[in-house]
C-alpha cells in the first residue's frame, strides 16, 4: 500500500496502524517507535498520494498499537502518557501522564478510557463538555487486560483463564473466576457482551452478569 509522500519518515514503524473515518474518506492512523503519530488518507492503488493530514510527536517511543474509539485516537507511549487525539483535526483533547511506560494498546467504553502500565489496571474518565478529561478514577493493582465494561462491572483478564470483576466506579475486585487454561477473550468496547472462545474452538457470546 502507498504511503503520503509527507507522511514518509526514517523512524520505524514499531505498531499496528488502525484504519477509520467515513466511507467516502478512510484514514489510517500509524505511530513510529520515535514516537511520532500520523493521521493519512488510504490511498488508492491507482490514485495518487495524499497529503498528510496531521501529525503529533509523543514524548517517547510507541510500540504499542494505537486504538480509535468513536471520534478519539488513544496512544500511549513508554514516557507514560496516554494521548487522547480527535482523529478528525489532530487536535490533542488530553494527556494522561502515568509516570510508568505504556506499552500495550489502550482501550474505551462509553466515558471511561482504560490502560494497564507496571502499576496495574487503571481507569480514565474521557472528558465531555463539561469535564476534563484524562482524569484518573481508579487503579486496580493487577496486570488486567479489558475483555467489556457491563453495568455490574468492568471485566479483565488477568492471564491464565482468570477474569476479574471489577466495580465500574471504584475499580474495587468484586469477585473472579477461573476460566480454562487456553480460552481467548476478545475485548469488546462497542456494547456488553462478554466474549470468548474456549480451547475447544467453541465461541460464547453471554450478556447476563457472568459469576
Amino acid at each position: 500500500s502507498k504511503l503520503a509522500k509527507n507522511s514518509s519518515t526514517s523512524r520505524a514503524i514499531g505498531a499496528a496502524p488502525v484504519v477509520g473515518g467515513s466511507a467516502g474518506r478512510p484514514m489510517v492512523y500509524f505511530v513510529t517507535e520515535k514516537g511520532g503519530i500520523y493521521a493519512v488518507p488510504a490511498a488508492s492503488s491507482m490514485g495518487p498520494q495524499p497529503e498528510l493530514s496531521w501529525s503529533r510527536s509523543a514524548y517517547g517511543r510507541i510500540v504499542s498499537d494505537p486504538v480509535l474509539y468513536e471520534d478519539s485516537l488513544l496512544v500511549g507511549a513508554e514516557s507514560g502518557e496516554l494521548w487522547s487525539i480527535n482523529r478528525v483535526t489532530g487536535t490533542v483533547e488530553w494527556i494522561h501522564y502515568s509516570g510508568k511506560p505504556i506499552v500495550k494498546s489502550a482501550w474505551a467504553s462509553g466515558n471511561h478510557a482504560y490502560f494497564v502500565n507496571p502499576d496495574g489496571f487503571h481507569a480514565l474518565d474521557r472528558g465531555d463538555a463539561e469535564s476534563v478529561g484524562g482524569v484518573k478514577l481508579w487503579t486496580y493493582e493487577g496486570q488486567g487486560e479489558f475483555i467489556v465494561r457491563r453495568p455490574e462491572a468492568v471485566y479483565v483478564h488477568l492471564g491464565e483463564g482468570l477474569v476479574a470483576a471489577l466495580d465500574p466506579e471504584s475499580g474495587q475486585e468484586l469477585r473472579t473466576a477461573q476460566f480454562p487454561e487456553g480460552t481467548v477473550f476478545l475485548a469488546n468496547p462497542m456494547d456488553a457482551i462478554f466474549y470468548a472462545v474456549a480451547p475447544s474452538g467453541l465461541v460464547y457470546a453471554i450478556d447476563v452478569p457472568l459469576f
